[in-house]
């Protein structure tokens, strides 16, 4: 059998994280067979459509590295793929179903079924639609649209029946019809309901697994009915389950953003977000933790879909970042950032740092990032004089001015003479033992030395590591923060 699988999204605003984890399961069954993964925009609630949602989703696939086989931007066999230039095709099987007494016309204006949802509710009763035009005469509900009245096409739903489907990952599922009603198919306007035109799609783009999230399950019976009546075999349907927020309920956005594009825009590495999502949702057999979308695709087993609802944990997602981060070799890393930070932060201004300066950095701080944006602060300071100082640290409360002002100068003239006239050749336990000798000469401890110079340099108590920023940095660069630092805090100026 050739596997096909789908994207179905509504152009309705961002891709929410939740539905990558759906993108990712449906690519990886298509693609380990050697089947295709398509994208079908489901654009029939016209009113909800927003500009540029479904230019968002050809791009986060693109992002995300996952190779489409069809879909309205590239075209294939079975187009069109957006369902508001599919409705001829709906009519068709809506007006077959109607032929077949599967289907009706109903005539209800707002304000009655308003009304019977008000005298339903104050009976006590089942909520929903009463079904009062199921065994209305076709010829008089002919008469009434040829008047121009206003109509919609409602599934008839079998009396008191079971309507049971295997679950591809929560098993065996038992409906009642007797706790579902006649859905609309057709909308007044024309339009399919979301419920006629996935079926009639899937059945016609060949589409042989479906994973959605669970929040659908309640209309699955619905769509088993419409197959059953159309004479269609359904496809195979999996229901993910939802990804929680910690707090409970449903991941959303108080929890922060949950859209795909605003983890990309964090600094999150695409590939950090592929596994973190694939393993909310499935478990490998091995140990292994960390894989790539390929390695995904090659062990993916539907077997492994997990029934319960993972819960969001940001920490988990910052850890797959770093280690992600720490996979790419560092003309990698820079290429990455730099495309990263042009794209998301034009105005950013690294301009006074070298190529080779940058690339330092990034050597230095990868191990110590989760986020690619956690760079622009460190950057920030590599690329500025310091403009404010932190000498109010706590490391330094009992240090006074006086103090500070001969550390600095003692430190000054030591990296003058062992910088510049031995052209900056100086190993990290020669360095690291003056600035001892200096603490050790003015009766300090070494911690408040190495602060009092990390603060004059950097502006900042918390840095990269000082003898590895100073060397970036260059000489020069180093006593003009010294002679800086010295001069904004009307401190005696270096020679």
């Amino acid at each position: 059998m050739n596997i096909r699988t789908r994207f179905a999204p509504s152009p309705t605003g961002f891709v929410h994280i939740g539905s990558i984890q759906k993108i990712l399961y449906s690519y990886a069954c298509a693609k380990q067979a050697d089947g295709q993964y398509i994208i079908r925009i489901e654009d029939t609630d016209q009113k909800r459509s927003v500009p540029g949602a479904e230019e968002a989703i050809y791009d986060i696939h693109k992002r995300l590295g996952i190779v489409v086989s069809e879909s309205p931007e590239i075209g294939g066999a079975f187009q069109p793929y957006r369902q508001s230039e599919r409705l001829d095709i709906y009519k068709k099987y809506a007006q077959e179903l109607i032929a077949n007494g599967f289907a009706y016309y109903s005539f209800e204006t707002s304000e009655e079924l308003a009304q019977m949802r008000a005298e339903q509710i104050k009976n006590k009763q089942k909520v929903g639609y009463d079904g009062r035009y199921r065994d209305y005469p076709i010829a008089e509900a002919q008469e009434r649209i040829n008047r121009g009245e206003k109509y919609v096409i409602r599934i008839k739903l079998p009396v008191a029946e079971k309507i049971t489907f295997t679950d591809l990952i929560l098993g065996e599922i038992e409906f009642s019809t007797q706790d579902l009603v006649d859905y609309v198919l057709i909308k007044s306007d024309g339009y399919p309901t979301y419920h006629l035109a996935v079926v009639v799609d899937d059945h016609l783009m060949e589409i042989t697994h479906v994973f959605r999230g669970v929040e659908w399950i309640s209309t699955t019976p619905i769509h088993i009915q419409l197959y059953k009546y159309l004479g269609w075999n359904p496809p195979q349907i999996g229901h993910i389950p939802n990804i929680l927020d910690p707090k409970g309920g449903k991941l959303s956005k108080r929890s922060g953003s949950v859209a795909a594009h605003d983890f990309i825009k964090k600094g999150y590495l695409p590939s950090a977000i592929i596994n973190y999502l694939i393993l909310l949702g499935w478990s490998p057999k091995t140990d292994q933790e960390v894989f790539s979308l390929e390695e995904f695709v090659t062990i993916f087993n539907l077997k492994n879909l997990n029934k319960s609802n993972p819960i969001y944990n940001v920490v988990k997602l910052n850890w797959f970042n770093q280690m992600h981060i720490r996979k790419l070799s560092l003309p990698e890393l820079t290429t990455t950032f730099l495309t990263w930070v042009n794209e998301f932060h034009p105005n950013f201004d690294h301009s006074k740092l070298t190529d080779k300066q940058l690339t330092a950095i990034l050597e230095l701080e990868r191990e110590r990032i989760s986020l690619l944006e956690d760079l622009l602060p460190i950057l920030e300071v590599f690329n500025n004089l310091p403009t404010s100082y932190e000498f109010d640290h706590k490391q330094l409360k009992n240090i006074s001015k006086e103090i500070l002002i001969e550390i600095l100068k003692m430190y000054y003239e030591f990296i003058e003479l062992e910088f510049s006239v031995k052209n900056g050749e100086l190993d990290h336990e020669s360095w690291e033992m003056k600035v001892r000798q200096i603490a050790e000469d003015l009766n300090l401890k070494a911690g408040e030395v190495f602060m009092t110079i990390r603060i004059a340099i950097t502006g900042k108590s918390a840095t990269p590591p000082l003898f590895e920023f100073g060397q970036i940095i260059g000489v020069a660069n180093q006593l003009l923060r010294l002679r800086n630092c010295i001069e904004i805090l009307k401190l005696d100026v270096v020679n």
